[in-house]
């Protein structure tokens, strides 16, 4: 999600959380194994990326972009 050097876990698997905000955005959540907390909104529309990050009463906030290649996969069932 986020290109360059940051906090954070180099790896692992966590578990993603998904909402869909409305036509061509989402919210994705997930915390790493280290504690590290990241919160996404991805505008597909725009492409348009916004995380915040937050560990130990800091927090961190990034501007990007969506990649044109990405894929994500929604479960409309939740």
């Amino acid at each position: 999600m986020i290109k360059g050097e940051h906090p954070g876990s180099k790896k692992g698997h966590e578990k993603y959380y998904v909402s869909k905000v409305s036509d061509g955005i989402i919210f994705i959540s997930w915390v790493e194994s280290n504690g590290l907390g990241l919160y996404n909104v991805m505008n597909f529309n725009t492409n348009e990326l916004t995380t915040h990050g937050s560990e130990k009463r800091m927090t961190y906030i990034y501007k990007g972009t969506v990649k044109k290649n990405l894929i994500v996969i929604i479960d409309e069932t939740l």
